[in-house]
């Protein structure tokens, strides 16, 4: 509750940083960027929310570098299955274009393996059974016949690394594997912009102010839990806390939610629940259907006001 909130220009420079987060930005993804920074209106001071300074902060000491690839499967290379301790991942070389030279390595991480697979040839299934078999090399030549009859199609990659890809040192890891026009990048850092501004927004029409009471955030999804800072106390001392969820999930076609949130208490015993959908929308949506989503953001009155009944 009396964390600080956020200026206006450290919330905006989430989209700066969104911009370096990438090795080479594809001219879309930095439209998209420009054009979300344009559904707000520029605020002087402060959000109404506090505690969002520190999310802004933990949020930027957080960095991968992101590259989204568009790599025909000739030069795209399997080349094992590595048991990672929790099931098969699928280790791939990254051929330079028009060459043999060996760009980088990579080793799938999320359900990466599984979708290329399928994308192959509706196949992850059966390609894990053989690999339980320790039938490695069974795959590797279904796949290299596979490649054979298509070698130029192209799939769209996303791979992240854990540090400068200049160093021997840092790793690479395939996050994820989508038909080549369809990913739209909506990834965290956009979605933490639209939401701690959209909630701003809310909170100014109503005349209301928000904390920070939890943020969970990994290089793929991100959860904010806001909670307004009045409560309302009940019939039998029961005290009531509403506020919103925002989650959203960077992987492949993912989508991004804000869900009712509240905070129920008897003196005793505390719980936190999240309840029915305010809004949601998908990653393939254009930032103008966005901004009108997230201005249904006022129905969140009527969420509460059914909670308290």
């Amino acid at each position: 509750l009396n964390d600080d909130p956020a200026t206006s220009a450290e919330v905006r420079e989430i989209l700066t940083l969104a911009k370096q987060d990438f090795n080479d930005i594809s001219p879309e993804q930095e439209r998209l960027i420009e054009n979300v920074g344009k559904l707000f209106k520029d605020l002087n001071g402060t959000l109404k929310i506090n505690g969002s300074k520190k999310v802004v902060q933990v949020f930027n000491k957080m960095r991968n570098r992101k590259y989204d690839m568009s790599i025909p499967n000739k030069e795209f290379r399997v080349v094992g299955f590595p048991d990672v301790g929790k099931g098969f991942e699928m280790k791939a070389r990254v051929i330079a274009k028009d060459s043999e030279e060996l760009a980088f390595e990579a080793t799938t991480m999320y359900d990466a393996m599984d979708t290329y697979l399928d994308k192959l040839a509706q196949m992850h299934r059966y390609a894990r059974s053989v690999l339980g078999k320790e039938a490695e090399s069974i795959i590797l030549t279904d796949i290299e016949k596979l490649v054979a009859l298509d070698p130029d199609k192209e799939l769209k990659y996303r791979f992240i690394s854990d540090g400068d890809p200049a160093e021997d040192s840092s790793k690479f890891y395939l996050r994820s594997v989508v038909d080549a026009k369809r990913y739209k990048l909506y990834d965290n850092g956009l979605v933490l912009y639209l939401g701690l501004m959209a909630v701003n927004n809310y909170a100014l029409a109503g005349n209301v102010n928000f904390h920070v009471v939890d943020f969970q955030l990994t290089d793929s999804k991100m959860e904010l839990y806001l909670l307004e800072n009045n409560s309302k106390t009940l019939k039998g001392g029961v005290k009531v806390e509403t506020g919103i969820l925002i989650s959203n999930s960077e992987i492949a076609d993912g989508s991004v939610r804000f869900d009712l949130l509240y905070k129920i208490s008897d003196g005793d015993k505390t719980v936190r629940l999240t309840g029915d959908k305010v809004l949601s929308f998908a990653h393939s949506w254009n930032s103008k259907v966005i901004k009108e989503k997230l201005d249904g953001l006022s129905k969140l009155n009527d969420f509460v006001e059914d909670i308290y009944s």
